[in-house]
């Protein structure tokens, strides 16, 4: 008889070998894309991003703002506001990523930034959608 103890040994080594956890290929998903489908409405723009959620981009924007927030835990986290649309004075956020808090205090408004990201889920800003995103890489 085999006991649990190997049976979860099995599966820590398939999800190993099956690469969990690494970084996904961006997809040829552009900005653009994203925009067109929201000026469509909100309810094609939902359609539209469930297609979309969980694939990771490789995009360009410029860091409005970073929040520091307290988690559950009490440990303290840093999210990246970032606006996809040209970055200049007044800009609003479009999305927003967790990014380690080593590299917080270089982003500062109007710092242009590269990323890797998934995209995870949308909420609604003011009637805007604000796109939540599970950071892969950054970059400047």
């Amino acid at each position: 008889m085999i006991r649990w103890g190997a049976w979860a040994a099995a599966g820590l080594a398939l999800a190993l070998a099956a690469g969990c956890g690494e970084e996904s290929a961006p997809a040829d998903i552009k900005w653009a894309d994203v925009k067109a489908a929201e000026a469509k409405g909100e309810a094609e723009f939902d359609t539209y991003f469930q297609g979309i959620r969980g694939k990771a981009v490789a995009w360009n924007g410029h860091v409005v703002e970073v929040l520091m927030e307290t988690e559950d835990d009490y440990m303290r986290s840093a999210y990246a506001m970032v606006d996809m649309d040209g970055g200049g004075a007044g800009a609003k956020a479009d999305l927003r990523f967790k990014v380690p808090l080593d590299e917080a205090p270089g982003l500062t408004p109007g710092t242009a930034v590269a990323f890797t990201a998934k995209l995870r889920e949308v909420r609604r800003e003011g009637g805007a959608p604000l796109i939540q995103m599970e950071l892969q890489k950054l970059g400047k």
